[in-house]
């Protein structure tokens, strides 16, 4: 996680010194029929939502496994259940 967080200030950084004109440049994409640096960065936006999303989905899962100092041990153990 440090190093994610790390990775997206950096980003972050560098897209706040990009011009106005700079986030409506084109490039070829074989999947889309245009595609912007706009674009780019909303759909790694989204992707990164998307996990988050996940995450808290998972931990939020009565059952879901938690760090243990044995390694991940289920939930159910917490309260004594097998």
């Amino acid at each position: 996680m440090n190093r994610f967080q790390r990775e997206r200030i950096d980003l972050v950084a560098r897209l706040r010194r990009l011009r106005p004109q700079d986030w409506q440049r084109t490039a070829e994409h074989e999947e889309y029929s245009r595609y912007s640096v706009f674009i780019l960065f909303r759909h790694v936006v989204m992707h990164d939502m998307l996990h988050a999303y996940r995450i808290e989905e998972c931990l939020l899962k009565k059952d879901w496994a938690y760090p243990g100092p044995q390694g991940w041990v289920p939930r159910t153990h917490e309260r004594g259940e097998a």
